[in-house]
């Protein structure tokens, strides 16, 4: 039994590491204990970090971890951390002017897959939570200043620009229903915001409505509670009470005369492609609680070069 246990833990450190090459991210060791999807102790990933480097399945460097002859990922990480934070200090700035137009509640850059994570000629996606009944007006207005200041990439550049993607209501932070089978890709996107601007701790609160997510990553959860015992717990309580006001809020929804103008202009400037997609799957979703703009999804497609990563690793764990 103690030999399975060992097996299965090594299987999922192995997993872990090996979902995260795929964006050319190594690990620390807490960073694998985290996003591990069986739960287990720190130093009992430590211990079994130890043993697979000492049968040659995984590389070690300054206490970060990769598969075995992906070594040039160590210093990838390093560059994109440089490049992860002069970005970050652009999305700030602009930060700070967005919400002196609109009703945010959360402005956060997905970081890829792991912390500051940016490419170097890549752009910066933004997520953007919104006041009730708003959504499609906060869009109206930042897309407008990123439009007057260039800040919008474009398939020529891309370079530090600002992505405006994915927007979503306060009173619809369940993001369950937008999972696909086996989503790896979509449940460490969720744990991986960086928040720039944040009235009122929402992505705490993000956090609590997709407390679904501990079912597969429960060590992240335990480090989430450790952390933030005071806000944490007190916005999961608050789940329930929110979700009496969701209902409520549904049944009298009043978007106002400007809202639904500015959805209709909106919907009218969309590219045919996004119409053509639009709530006909995951990839794009258009409604008055979250917009969802990606066309290309490539969820299936990394999940497929991970599947093709852990075969290498069958008959040695």
């Amino acid at each position: 039994m103690l030999e399975d246990s060992n097996i299965n833990l090594n299987k999922a450190i192995v997993s872990t590491i090996a979902f995260f090459d795929i964006f050319s991210y190594p690990l620390s060791a807490f960073e694998v204990y985290k996003y591990l999807q069986i739960e287990s102790s720190y130093s009992q990933v430590v211990l079994a970090l130890e043993n697979l480097e000492a049968r040659n399945i995984i590389s070690s460097k300054n206490s970060f971890y990769c598969l075995k002859d992906k070594e040039d990922n160590f210093a990838i990480r390093q560059r994109r951390y440089n490049y992860s934070k002069k970005k970050m200090k652009i999305a700030k700035k602009w930060a700070k002017v967005f919400r002196l137009f609109t009703s945010l509640k959360l402005v956060a850059i997905s970081n890829g897959k792991g912390l500051y994570n940016l490419r170097k000629e890549g752009d910066i996606d933004l997520i953007i939570i919104t006041k009730e009944n708003k959504i499609w007006t906060t869009r109206f207005i930042l897309a407008t200043i990123a439009k007057l200041f260039n800040l919008r990439p474009s398939p020529k550049n891309k370079k530090d620009k600002l992505c405006l993607s994915f927007f979503v209501s306060e009173y619809n932070l369940n993001l369950q229903n937008y999972t696909k089978e086996n989503d790896l890709d979509f449940f460490y996107w969720l744990v991986n915001f960086s928040s720039i601007y944040d009235e009122d701790n929402y992505l705490n609160k993000l956090l609590a409505e997709n407390i679904w997510l501990k079912k597969y990553l429960p060590n992240y959860f335990k480090v989430i509670d450790v952390n933030n015992k005071k806000n944490y717990f007190k916005v999961e309580k608050e789940v329930d009470k929110k979700e009496i006001k969701k209902s409520f809020y549904n049944k009298n929804r009043n978007n106002g005369f400007i809202e639904n103008f500015l959805k209709k202009i909106q919907w009218h400037l969309f590219p045919q492609e996004i119409k053509n997609k639009a709530n006909k799957g995951n990839e794009v979703i258009i409604n008055d609680e979250i917009l969802k703009l990606h066309v290309l999804d490539k969820r299936q497609y990394y999940y497929q070069k991970y599947l093709e990563k852990m075969r290498v690793y069958e008959d040695k764990l």
